[in-house]
């Protein structure tokens, strides 16, 4: 019964991490490093994009708030420790209102709209990632996308990033309707 699934469920995630080095180490023993390292270039473009959205948006805090940027990674620290242990954004949403409201010290009304709309609706790391993906996938196997092309991964990707669940790794459920966009396999 439900007891049977759930050992199941922990069995398989268990599993997991060792079939993932299988397949790396099948990749690596059969091609050598090279998928390995460029995977590493996308890490490294990834968390290249990601710091630069976080400048982009405490820049945009600079310009058109009262709230400095060091004050609010100070009273954010909270929900971003959150966010960054359990990868949902869901799951932070009690917090990051308390630390908007109690630490930020924004205004109960602007915090509860906030904190509830951005937080369901505002991906833009789920959709910049997906996009991301979808154009290292491209260059890995060698298709070449088109400038409108491009454009539709980074649209399809806006769209399915709103539509993904605020549940750790919903961005690659939402990353098939980015890939069929432009033809890209799934597999």
């Amino acid at each position: 019964s439900f007891e049977m699934v759930m050992v199941m469920l922990h069995w398989i995630f268990d599993l997991v991490p060792l079939a993932d080095m299988a397949v790396v180490a099948r990749t690596v023993g059969t091609v050598g490093v090279g998928p390995l390292a460029q995977m590493g270039w996308f890490v490294v473009a990834v968390v290249v994009a990601l710091v630069l959205q976080a400048v982009f948006y405490l820049g945009r805090l600079t310009l058109v708030s009262w709230v400095r940027p060091i004050a609010f990674l100070k009273g954010g620290f909270d929900a971003f420790a959150m966010a960054f242990s359990t990868a949902s954004s869901a799951a932070t949403l009690p917090i990051t209102y308390g630390c908007a409201k109690d630490k930020i010290r924004v205004q109960e009304e602007s915090a509860s709209l906030g904190v509830m709309v951005g937080g369901t609706f505002n991906h833009d790391g789920t959709a910049l990632y997906e996009a991301m993906a979808a154009l290292f996938v491209s260059q890995m196997l060698g298709l070449h996308l088109s400038l409108e092309q491009q454009a539709v991964v980074v649209l399809m990707a806006i769209v399915a990033s709103v539509g993904a669940a605020g549940i750790p790794e919903a961005g690659l459920v939402t990353m098939l309707a980015v890939f069929n966009a432009v033809h890209l396999p799934i597999e």
